[in-house]
């Protein structure tokens, strides 16, 4: 499957993890999804489901849950608002309750489809819940309209004190996307300071695609853009192998693992700084060049000009059969302005008394 927005594969990343989807699917529905079936036998449903009406937009993430009796979570994730979300869901329902069949070509009723809307994106949740409430309504028709509702997650709405209580890996997400956007690495880096014992444990895979996500959050702040994130992610294989067995200690191997990543990001950003300096240094030497060879071809062409002009002067006295003398020439191949000859060479066509011309030349 391909994600378009490294935001969307973050989050694709660590739901793919048994535990965090669990963590979402019991801690942050409006539904307790362990209430109704087993999560024990959770199971990531590895398939691709690309609408073919809605071209680029694909889902996220489709959990199979429960053992004898199951449903079919799907979570799509969105940062931005989108009004056609209910007729999306109803077409990834679609698609995924085909995909079930093809692999299950025995059964007699499908299983219940749980759909899931992470939002965290800026301002609130606007759109229609239910699908029925976004068809127009007709009484006599209402119960010939599909009617399902999906489960809202909008992540600017949570309350902090229930995130704290949870202190889980995906509090922790949830509590820096709701400061992202106003901080910069400074803070950022202070945030996770405060959010220590949320992260013990955390998965080395896990680890990486958080810094990752958090240096794109920041680029913006950084104002460096692909090329920045990836050298900061290249930075990041390099250091976390040192100390990734601290990871699932305790606190202090988890502030360390946010020291070191702090140094990874202080360090990342000097290095950028530098090269800024000598790319800078680099075009200002450029620029210094191309100013020489200019000013050396206006020069070159300012002196073609005057040459060119001196023997205009002295053909045309010999056209019309000017006895030059020696001081005359002398005078006219000295002279090195070019304004001063220009004036001259049209004084000259407009005389043609012979003493008025050696008045000019003298």
């Amino acid at each position: 499957m391909v994600i378009y927005h490294l935001h969307d594969r973050f989050y694709k990343k660590i739901l793919s993890f048994k535990e965090i989807f669990i963590d979402l699917v019991t801690n942050f529905l409006e539904i307790n999804i362990s209430d109704i079936v087993n999560l024990d036998k959770t199971e990531l449903v590895n398939r691709e489901y690309i609408l073919p009406v809605l071209k680029k937009l694909e889902s996220d993430i489709v959990y199979k849950a429960g053992i004898e009796q199951h449903i079919l979570v799907h979570i799509e994730n969105q940062s931005k608002k989108s009004k056609t979300m209910p007729l999306r869901i109803f077409s990834y329902m679609a698609e995924i309750w085909n995909d079930y069949i093809s692999q299950n070509n025995d059964i007699e009723l499908l299983p219940p489809i749980v759909s899931i809307v992470l939002y965290n994106g800026v301002g609130k949740w606007d759109t229609e819940l239910e699908f029925q409430k976004s068809v127009v309504n007709i009484q006599a028709l209402e119960k010939y309209v599909p009617r399902f509702k999906y489960l809202l997650v909008d992540v600017n709405e949570i309350k902090r004190s229930k995130l704290e209580e949870h202190k889980t890996f995906l509090s922790a997400v949830f509590m820096l996307e709701q400061i992202l956007p106003l901080s910069n690495f400074k803070l950022i880096i202070k945030a996770l300071y405060d959010l220590s014992e949320y992260l013990v444990g955390i998965n080395k895979d896990l680890f990486k695609s958080f810094i990752t996500w958090i240096a794109k959050k920041l680029e913006n702040y950084y104002g460096k853009g692909e090329k920045h994130l990836k050298k900061i992610q290249a930075h990041i294989e390099e250091y976390i192998d040192d100390y990734v067995e601290d990871l699932a200690k305790d606190i202090k191997g988890v502030k360390k693992m946010i020291s070191q990543t702090e140094n990874c990001f202080a360090e990342s950003i000097l290095k950028e700084i530098e090269e800024a300096k000598r790319e800078l240094e680099q075009k200002r030497k450029e620029a210094e060049q191309k100013r020489k060879e200019a000013e050396q071809k206006r020069k070159e062409a300012e002196q073609k000009r005057k040459e060119e002009t001196k023997e205009y002067i002295l053909l045309y006295l010999e056209n019309i059969s000017y006895s030059i003398t020696k001081e005359e020439k002398s005078k006219i191949e000295s002279n090195n302005n070019i304004e001063e000859l220009q004036r001259l060479f049209k004084g000259l066509l407009k005389e043609k008394d012979l003493k008025k011309i050696k008045n000019l030349l003298n």
